[in-house]
């Protein structure tokens, strides 16, 4: 079985915070990429295919939106349902995420998060 990794570049989790930014951003980048590199398999066939997922999350770790894909990967949604259904259940295993608030995150805070996963 190959390594399966989420692009650690575009891991470029773009992290916006909604609306304070009591948290620190870049350690909650790396707090989801870690948790969602254990929970999600690649599914055979889609190495090197690319999908971005917009996640909304709560300071408490928890889901505020169910995970949808993002703009940029809705073209070609259709076409990689395999592997958009094994992002979004990589997501759904993991929440909720964990370690917020060791890193500041009020529970009541907002966070809009994308995450590009590639295999």
């Amino acid at each position: 079985m190959s390594v399966l990794r989420i692009l650690a570049a575009s891991v470029a989790i773009s992290l916006a915070l909604i609306p304070a930014q009591a948290a620190d951003e870049t350690a909650l980048r790396a707090l989801v990429q870690q948790q969602l590199q254990r929970c999600w398999n690649l599914p055979p066939g889609f190495e090197g295919q690319r999908i971005s997922i917009d996640l909304t999350l709560l300071g408490d770790g928890s889901l505020d939106a169910p995970p949808s894909v993002a703009l940029e990967s809705k073209k070609s949604a259709t076409r990689l349902e395999p592997l958009t259904q094994s992002v979004i259940r990589a997501v759904q295993r993991c929440a909720p995420f964990t370690g917020f608030d060791a890193l500041g995150a009020d529970p009541a805070e907002r966070f809009a998060i994308k995450v590009h996963f590639a295999g």
